[in-house]
Parts: structure tokens; C-alpha cells; sequence
């Protein structure tokens, strides 16, 4: 049947990875085609990842201190972060709402489809 446990386990599987590979993890944003970084906004790992690196780059940090003795650090300050992986729009807020939003939809699609699953009991 559809609601199989068996079956779950390897549908969230398979979501997940999706979610994984649209997010930004494995393939940069501005390495991906243009179909794909559209797609990739029905990822809600994507808002998670943004959300990371806004909270510890972002926010007006300090350039960070260099520990080379050349005395060059190509990562030193946050905008270079932001633009090598192609995250120059993340905001915060926006991202923690997005995931909310993604939350109510999660709770709302079970809480039917565990009433629809009692009622054929």
C-alpha cells in the first residue's frame, strides 16, 4: 500500500537527497543552471543552509584575523564568503520565515493524511 512504513522511509530518502542537492551543499549556487537554481526554492534545506551562513557571517562581522604568514586570507572577509558561494541576497529573517511556512505545510499535509489514514481503519 501507498502509507507503508517501508515506503516512507524510502521516499524520505529520496526527498532528502533532492533537498540536499538543490541546496547548495554538493553543487554552489552560481555553478548551477539557471532551471536548477529556480528549483532549487522549493528546497526548504536551501533556507536552512542561507539562514547558517547569514548568522555567522553576516550582521556587520569583523573582518577575520589572518594566521598566514604571506599575509593574504582570500576568506578573511564575509562578503568574499558570500559571493564564493553565491549567497550575495541571504537574509535572515526571510529564511527563518520560509521555514516556518514549510513547517505549517509539513504539519498540516500529516495532520490530514494521518485523519485519512484512522479513517479507513
Amino acid at each position: 500500500t501507498a502509507m507503508a512504513p517501508v515506503n516512507g522511509v524510502f521516499v524520505g530518502s529520496i526527498i532528502t537527497c533532492l533537498c540536499i542537492l538543490f541546496a547548495g551543499f554538493l553543487v554552489l549556487f552560481n555553478h548551477m543552471p539557471v532551471v536548477l537554481y529556480y528549483v532549487s526554492y522549493i528546497s526548504y534545506m536551501k533556507y536552512a543552509l542561507e539562514g547558517l551562513v547569514v548568522s555567522i557571517y553576516g550582521y556587520g562581522r569583523e573582518p577575520l584575523e589572518c594566521l598566514n604568514e604571506e599575509g593574504y586570507c582570500h576568506y578573511r572577509f564575509p562578503e568574499t564568503t558570500f559571493k564564493e558561494i553565491g549567497m550575495t541576497d541571504g537574509k535572515y529573517w526571510s529564511d527563518i520565515s520560509v521555514m516556518v511556512g514549510f513547517l505549517v505545510v509539513i504539519i498540516i499535509i500529516s495532520f490530514y493524511t494521518l485523519k485519512r489514514s484512522l479513517k479507513c481503519r
